[in-house]
């Protein structure tokens, strides 16, 4: 599971890829309060 050393980079990519994602749906991310979607388009 760990080949680091495999030489290939998808396997280390999908983990770099998931930060990103979160950037998509900074709400939830952001304030956590998933019941108050207004307050995070304010921060926005």
């Amino acid at each position: 599971m760990v080949n680091a050393g495999d030489g290939q980079p998808g396997h280390a990519a999908p983990r770099a890829l998931r930060p990103p994602p979160i950037r998509r749906m900074p709400a939830p991310a952001r304030g956590g309060t998933s019941n108050r979607p207004a307050p995070p388009f304010r921060e926005g």
